[in-house]
């Protein structure tokens, strides 16, 4: 229901951009929307319009290959959390949908820096770390986060 109540963003739009690893999801986006024009990226589902291989995370950085159209890509970021990972997959297919060039793009998510309202580790008291992530209050985020403190 909640999966339902929120793809009710995607009415008016004419192209919806989403992780189709989903299963739920992406059965709600194709029950309702698939007679718009749909960009989905998959780790899993190489039938994804961006299939992404290849996950390669680094202690501060991160790689990963994108097949697109019988080309594949290898991307760059100076990020090691799944968020980021997941962020840049989500404008690389935004990108595609938006019939964007490519090549210039990858260039430039290489440049990103980081932003500090997202998994800030902090030192607490009594030899306790704290994961600031106030940007984000849900599942997703604590789960993003405990997978952060397992790096």
């Amino acid at each position: 229901v909640l999966i339902e109540e929120k793809t009710k963003l995607f009415l008016h739009a004419q192209k919806v951009v989403y992780c189709s690893d989903n299963s739920a999801l992406n059965d709600v986006i194709h029950q309702y929307y698939g007679h718009k024009q749909v960009v989905d990226w998959s780790t899993r589902n190489e039938r994804a319009v961006v299939f992404i291989t290849n996950v390669s995370k680094g202690e501060k950085h991160s790689s990963f290959n994108a097949a697109i159209r019988g080309v594949t890509y290898t991307i760059e970021i100076p990020f090691s959390d799944s968020a980021s990972l997941e962020n840049a997959c989500t404008c690389i297919a935004t990108c595609v949908a938006l019939d964007l060039p490519l090549n210039h793009i990858i260039e430039k998510l290489k440049k990103l820096s980081p932003i500090q309202l997202r998994l800030q580790l902090l030192s607490g008291s009594h030899q306790f770390d704290i994961i600031n992530d106030s940007y984000s209050a849900d599942l997703k985020s604590l789960e993003i986060a405990l997978d952060y403190m397992h790096m």
